[in-house]
């Protein structure tokens, strides 16, 4: 994957990796995770919504169409814990829920 660059004060920032460069240009890209305190915002946000939602969830049917494309996206970390390096969440977990999405919207 490359890096996406957008204008930032008078430099150019990568959207996935947040890499900054003096000028676009062109790179290959290596998205950070968030870090351990912008997960844990995410989770809460997450479980309030899951909660105000009363706790619904999607069928296995749907929980494994989601999980399959996290599988194909550059973002999707497998483990242990499979998780998107995007948003910090573990996907066992948030593909399940009715009240969440994908952050790049591809659920």
């Amino acid at each position: 994957m490359d890096c996406v660059f957008k204008k930032h004060k008078d430099k150019f920032k990568c959207v996935n990796c947040g890499v900054i460069k003096p000028m676009e240009t062109h790179r290959n890209c290596t998205p950070q995770a968030p870090s351990i305190i912008k997960k844990g915002v995410n989770f809460i946000k997450s479980t309030v919504n899951h909660i105000a939602n009363k706790m619904k969830k999607v069928s296995q049917k749907e929980t494994d169409r989601r999980i399959d494309i996290c599988k194909g996206c550059e973002f999707f970390t497998d483990g242990e814990h499979p998780s998107c390096s995007k948003c910090g969440c573990y996907m066992n977990i948030k593909a399940r829920w009715e009240s969440e999405h994908c952050p790049i919207d591809k659920w």
